[in-house]
């Protein structure tokens, strides 16, 4: 086989050529200078700037802030929405945001009328009897000559990545979204169409009902199996994306998400069966739900650990993609109420702790994709030494998977850690990404020792940085805090 990347003097895989990066992007990364609220009537309305209302107005230099926070990707959201048939692209609030996006080498995923009004069809688009050449077609390919006409100066955009369309929907939406999907591949080859699925659920709630028919009388896997396979199916997307937050309730009573680890682990299960790509969207705000007298917790503020621990996991599993909830503060006071010192910026526009972290955490990211993104996931397991302190009921439920070159691990001190093996098919090379995933209000650090028989070195990156180093009798011992991660590499 002939490798794609040389190898060094030692024998070290050598990536440093590789061009590969991960797509990094947040949701509400545009703002106008108002945001929603609830007046006496229980409607909504606009708050517009004033002395009790700071505000933040998206420009030029906002967009710079925002990339060098390490997002190489925008989404131009409701605040800027293409409206396709109110008004032409050439003098749009959306054309003007991509103008400068593309100054900065930033892509764009936009909010586009045609698009997403035709996605949020619960039936199939393609319908002789309620053909009309504009909700309902005849054909696919009439179809693909209507969403070609509607997107024809948006797609040709130097800045234009792709359309967001749906988020969490239910399974009823796939036939259309399929159609739609099918529409831009044929007029933007490569065209990204976003559709923002639901995760794997950890109690019962109205979302269930979304996986498929029946839901309520079936376990949530099997619905949500049944649920990501439809989507497949249906759609024929080469890549799924979903929104778990695993850091619920507040700082004073945190509590974990059950399935905070076992969705990506579904997911990476999943896509390595059909072939896919998973991309994740992570916690990044914190906020409280309900109305009235009834709000309650929701998400905790995160701390740097808690982002740490979030990016190494999805790193773990193979994700390609991330993205973050939320970048600006969203205020819905009527059901949504959002701690605004909690995102990457507050509602003035200042930047956040948040900012500062994931700034340097992106750059670390981006220095480990350049190997890791040359493989795919393969296997993983969760080893533990009890006791330990911290929730632990979100390790419950994981498959326990066998690995290729590592022959042995043993956790040394108490903890938990989480270990996922990945293939370099091109270069025929095995590697493992370890997490030390205990519950992240513990403090302190967890050793782990891993043994690869047969080999005598390693390479190692952590925090972005590379090591090559000698291993006795094949065996690694590390340390790690919790939410750290190492990606190692046998040779």
């Amino acid at each position: 086989m002939e490798r794609k990347y040389q190898l060094l003097e030692d024998g070290a895989p050598d990536y440093s050529s590789s061009k590969k990066q991960f797509t990094t992007w947040a949701y509400s990364a545009i703002y106008n200078g108002w945001w929603q609220t609830i007046d006496e009537n229980k409607k909504f309305v606009r708050l517009e700037d004033s002395p009790e209302t700071p505000v933040a107005i998206t420009t030029k230099e906002t967009l710079r802030e925002y990339k060098e926070a390490g997002f190489n990707t925008l989404l131009i959201n409701y605040v800027a929405p293409l409206r396709t048939f109110e008004e032409r692209f050439e003098t749009s609030y959306t054309k003007k945001i991509m103008d400068w996006a593309a100054e900065l080498g930033l892509k764009c995923i936009i909010f586009e009328g045609c698009t997403r009004g035709l996605a949020a069809t619960p039936e199939s688009l393609i319908n002789p009897e309620k053909a009309n050449g504009k909700t309902f077609f005849n054909s696919q390919e009439e179809l693909n000559e209507f969403v070609a006409c509607c997107v024809e100066k948006v797609i040709k955009h130097p800045a234009f990545y792709g359309f967001s369309v749906l988020d969490e929907p239910s399974y009823v939406y796939f036939p259309a979204f399929g159609q739609v999907y099918k529409a831009v591949q044929a007029c933007a080859p490569g065209a990204y169409v976003c559709m923002n699925l639901l995760g794997l659920a950890g109690r019962f709630t109205s979302s269930v009902l979304k996986y498929c028919e029946g839901a309520e009388k079936m376990s949530f896997v099997d619905g949500y199996t049944k649920y990501i396979n439809r989507y497949v199916d249906q759609t024929g997307a080469p890549y799924i994306q979903v929104d778990v937050y695993p850091f619920k309730g507040t700082r004073e009573e945190p509590t974990m998400h059950a399935n905070g680890i076992r969705t990506p682990q579904f997911l990476a299960e999943f896509c390595k069966q059909r072939g896919m790509e998973l991309h994740y969207v992570l916690q990044a705000s914190a906020f409280r739900v309900g109305f009235g007298e009834q709000v309650q917790p929701w998400l905790r503020k995160l701390n740097q650990k808690e982002m740490y621990w979030q990016t190494n996991v999805c790193m773990a599993f193979g994700v390609t993609s991330f993205s973050y909830w939320n970048y600006y503060p969203v205020v819905n006071t009527a059901s949504e109420h959002y701690d605004p010192t909690s995102s990457f910026l507050d509602l003035a526009g200042n930047k956040n702790e948040m900012y500062y972290w994931m700034k340097d955490i992106h750059v670390e990211m981006q220095k480990t994709a350049k190997a890791l993104l040359n493989f795919k996931y393969q296997s993983s397991c969760v080893a533990c030494k009890e006791p330990f302190e911290g929730e632990k009921g979100y390790l419950e439920g994981l498959s326990q998977g066998k690995f290729i070159k590592l022959t042995g691990y043993a956790v040394d001190t108490k903890g938990a850690f989480l270990i996922t093996e990945l293939y370099d098919k091109e270069n025929d090379r095995y590697s493992y990404f370890l997490v030390n995933v205990t519950d992240p209000t513990v403090e302190g650090s967890a050793k782990i020792t891993l043994t690869f028989e047969g080999y005598e070195r390693v390479q190692i990156y952590k925090n972005g940085e590379k090591t090559n180093m000698a291993i006795e009798g094949g065996k690694l011992t590390s340390e790690l805090e919790v939410g750290q991660g190492i990606f190692v590499i046998p040779y």
